[in-house]
């Protein structure tokens, strides 16, 4: 049986593991602020998003988002969406552009989306078999 798994929520960010599709696909489902970040795409070839995240946690510690960082470079799954990302003391602030010229802009603090990521993280590396 495939459950949807909530991590985080839709109004600021979430991903959404849904059915394993096979041995190293599952749908994956990110919304920011109420959007729907991979409404064309939710497939995700899990060894390649997993190192992705982690790849994106390991920039968030060591701060190296700034104005030009480009968050949610996650391959296929996310090409349509443009999202970047700085650190503001302790929080990120993300400005995503959805549908050409369609923003949505959030402050998230560093420590729950860091969270956010080692939650998801977890979940996934659970599916790869």
């Amino acid at each position: 049986m495939n459950t949807n798994m909530i991590i985080g929520n839709k109004e600021e960010l979430a991903f959404i593991i849904g059915k394993k599709l096979n041995a190293e696909q599952c749908e994956v489902d990110i919304w920011l602020s109420n959007k729907h970040v991979t409404h064309f795409d939710n497939c995700v070839y899990l060894p390649q998003f997993i190192s992705s995240l982690e790849n994106e946690v390991t920039d968030i510690k060591d701060e190296k988002l700034n104005s030009d960082y480009v968050l949610f470079n996650f391959g296929p799954t996310t090409d349509d969406v443009s999202l970047r990302a700085k650190i503001i003391d302790d929080n990120i602030n993300l400005i995503c552009e959805f549908n050409e010229n369609e923003f949505v802009e959030i402050t998230i603090q560093k420590i729950m989306m860091l969270n956010l990521y080692h939650q998801t993280i977890e979940a996934l590396r659970s599916r790869v078999s």
